[in-house]
């Protein structure tokens, strides 16, 4: 997963939620693009959805959010001792 991939998934996780001007903070310019490449992916269980919403102005945008079982489906992973971002087993503490 490229690292651009990785910042999206991560803002998805940690917020619930993106879009491109929050993307551009992240230096990334094609958000539609990286959403695609989720998709394609898999994203252990993410579900991605894609809203089209106006801001005040009347402009509109592209709203991305992850479901309710995206978010159950990433505390499935860590419960499991799986690390989300990479896919690999983390130590368990005893």
């Amino acid at each position: 997963m490229t690292s651009q991939n990785q910042r999206v998934l991560n803002h998805l996780i940690d917020h619930g939620y993106i879009t491109q001007t929050i993307a551009n903070n992240y230096g990334i310019r094609r958000l539609a693009a990286r959403i695609n490449d989720l998709k394609k992916f898999g994203c252990i269980g993410y579900d991605i959805t894609t809203q089209q919403r106006r801001d005040d102005a009347g402009v509109r945008y592209a709203y991305y959010a992850l479901t309710d079982a995206g978010r159950a489906s990433e505390a499935m992973w860590r419960d499991h001792g799986f690390d989300w971002q990479f896919n690999r087993t983390l130590p368990i503490a005893i």
